[in-house]
């Protein structure tokens, strides 16, 4: 519906033009102006249309940015806290080594220690403490505590950064979304623009055709007084 209407006479040679009566040509005209009339207003309909679906996907892509940040904020603080759970962790190494150095001077069996001190890394240590049979029960609950925090904390993570994918995935759907509706609008404001292009050349043909007409008549008018006087 976005295409130009022709204009009366366009394809007709200007010999053609001539021949066709000014009467016709006028009617002619005068139809091709209300046709354009109504394609233009068909055209500033779906264009109105297309204003309020691009502002209300920019309403959404302001919530989704909004959103976004939150979740950034959250995901930040999240990390944060991993980062301190981890130096708890640390912390609680080095006093769970201290409490081993007590059992072993105490005379607890060396072999469990050394398995320990052995351990190349912080999850290993926690794994093989945990795994060592003759630690204390008060000894087992600090470190299964300290994995449950890191735990927790990581799993909190991977939620919020789940989410956060979700909401960017959305917000480049919107602004797909809303790059197709601005072109479709331009492509419409475009036909429009031609529509109105064709009219006002209609609308200027039209009042030539007016003049040439009146003009006609006015002569026509002269030479029938001037043949009454002959």
């Amino acid at each position: 519906g976005g295409g130009v209407v022709s204009r009366a006479g366009d394809g007709l040679s200007a010999k053609q033009q001539q021949r066709v009566p000014l009467g016709t040509l006028m009617d002619q005209l005068k139809q091709a102006i209300a046709t354009s009339q109504n394609q233009e207003l068909a055209l500033q309909h779906v264009i109105d249309g297309l204003n309020a679906a691009v502002s209300a996907t920019n309403t959404q892509i302001a919530h989704t940015e909004r959103t976004i940040g939150v979740i950034d904020a959250r995901l930040g603080v999240a990390q944060d806290q991993l980062v301190t759970t981890r130096a708890k962790v640390a912390s609680d190494k080095a006093q769970l080594s201290r409490m081993l150095v007590t059992t072993y001077k105490a005379g607890n069996d060396s072999t469990a220690v050394n398995n320990l001190f052995s351990s190349g890394s912080v999850d290993q240590f926690i794994q093989r403490y945990l795994d060592a049979q003759r630690l204390s029960d008060a000894e087992h609950q600090a470190v299964t505590g300290v994995q449950a925090d890191e735990q927790r904390v990581t799993d909190l993570i991977a939620r919020i950064a789940e989410e956060q994918h979700r909401q960017q995935s959305a917000l480049a759907d919107l602004q797909g979304q809303l790059a197709d509706q601005q072109q479709e609008r331009s492509g419409r404001e475009q036909a429009q623009q031609a529509l109105a292009a064709a009219q006002a050349q209609d609308v200027q043909r039209l009042a030539d055709a007016t003049r040439a007409s009146t003009s006609a008549a006015a002569r026509a008018n002269q030479s029938q007084r001037s043949s009454l006087f002959t």
